[in-house]
């Protein structure tokens, strides 16, 4: 964005030869109009350093195959192009619990997509994302053995469900 200082300066300080007669016409006192003037003066400095330090990304043109256009592209956005990307995976597509979804075993999907949401936090926290049984607990306000009878119980379900039991 470019940011012209003395043009810019030159109109801010024209516009308020302006309206420092008009306000006086209106009768409000000099202290008025200068805290004004200092307001505005610190808006005007507010939007010179937002001017100065922001480059502007600008349209990209896109190709089918996913490439990015040389040509016109912000030097700051072809180097940094990651940061401004997000690739989702299933989890940010599906949910937190689409790792229930790739279960391959019709009996083991059944039992687990029957288990109540917090059955399934639980199994996610510990088996997907490897937290401890003390971790756990910490996360959920509730003691270690708990959630370690929870763990338990839960192993007798699943193991139940494959046996037929």
């Amino acid at each position: 964005m470019k940011f012209n200082k003395g043009y810019e300066w030159k109109k801010f300080e024209e516009e308020w030869k302006r309206l420092r007669k008009e306000y006086a016409a209106a009768g409000m006192d000099e202290a008025s109009i200068d805290a004004m003037y200092e307001f505005d003066h610190g808006v005007f400095n507010s939007n010179r350093r937002y001017a100065e330090h922001t480059q502007e990304v600008g349209p990209q043109v896109f190709f089918d195959d996913g490439d990015i256009a040389d040509e016109g592209n912000s030097a700051l956005f072809l180097r940094f192009l990651p940061s401004f990307s997000v690739e989702l995976d299933d989890a940010g597509i599906m949910g937190r619990y689409s790792w229930v979804e790739k279960i391959d075993a019709p009996v083991l999907y059944r039992c687990i997509s029957g288990l109540p949401d917090s059955d399934k936090e639980i199994l996610t926290l510990w088996i997907i994302e490897g937290y401890s049984a003390s971790e756990i607990a910490r996360m959920q306000g509730s003691t270690q053995q708990n959630i370690s009878k929870k763990i338990c119980r839960l192993k007798k379900t699943i193991k139940n469900c494959i046996l037929g039991l």
